[in-house]
């Protein structure tokens, strides 16, 4: 057997041991059976490509950690691309930030038409060197997401001007247009953010990652009060 995960309370699994090669130790009573249990580690494209229901392991940089939203969610980004995490139901080794290693361990889903990684399990394989650095987009592209190539993605826009903002279940949603078009600016409860905090005609500077509403478009979600800038 060949397996780089822990098990935890609840999993299942099935194997054949070749008796050649298994590790017998017996202490006088029972012979135990040493081996290690695991699932296949891809990239985050291939997680993406994965058939619904595959349980798997990426490991990636985190650029949204589950503690800047009210959801349990995190975002993941590795050289072949990004990944947004959902139902957390464990972790090991935080608090995560925003540039920690971690491995996570969940089911290929979908969540609003994309591709995500559910029902997971976080754990801190190693310390970031620094914050991600966000792609540059106007609004427009923000809310296309680039034609969807950067769902999940860390993104920044710029001089964008707040047309309205409106309170939704405890969130703040603020709708910002750069020129190009209008994108969603939704920034959690957890923050405590309020819509008065907005005017029409403001300019606002943001970085965030891009989630998808399911209806073709995505918004841009804040991870904290640092991501907003308001003039």
């Amino acid at each position: 057997m060949a397996l780089d995960s822990v098990l935890v309370l609840g999993d299942s699994f099935s194997t054949t041991l070749n008796p050649v090669r298994a590790t017998v130790a017996n202490s006088g009573q029972a012979p135990t059976i040493l081996g290690r249990v695991g699932f296949p580690q891809l990239t985050l494209a291939q997680a993406r490509a994965a058939a619904p229901g595959k349980r798997l392991v990426v490991l990636a940089t985190l650029t949204g950690a589950p503690s800047s939203f009210s959801d349990s969610t995190a975002h993941l980004r590795d050289a072949s691309g990004n990944l947004r995490v959902t139902r957390i139901v464990a972790t090991a080794g935080g608090p995560f930030i925003p540039g920690d290693i971690v491995r996570v361990l969940g089911h290929a889903a979908s969540r609003g038409g994309q591709p995500v990684l559910d029902s997971t399990r976080v754990a801190l394989a190693g310390l970031g060197t620094g914050a991600p650095v966000p792609d540059t987009l106007t609004t427009a592209e923000a809310a296309g997401a680039r034609a969807g190539a950067l769902d999940a993605g860390l993104v920044y826009i710029q001089d964008a001007e707040v047309l309205t903002a409106v309170g939704q279940n405890g969130d703040v949603v603020v709708t910002v247009d750069d020129g190009s078009g209008p994108v969603e600016m939704r920034i959690d409860k957890i923050l405590q953010a309020t819509p008065s905090l907005f005017f029409p005609g403001d300019s606002v500077k943001a970085s965030g990652v891009l989630v998808s509403t399911g209806a073709g478009s995505w918004e841009l979600r804040l991870r904290s009060a640092q991501d907003l800038t308001i003039f």
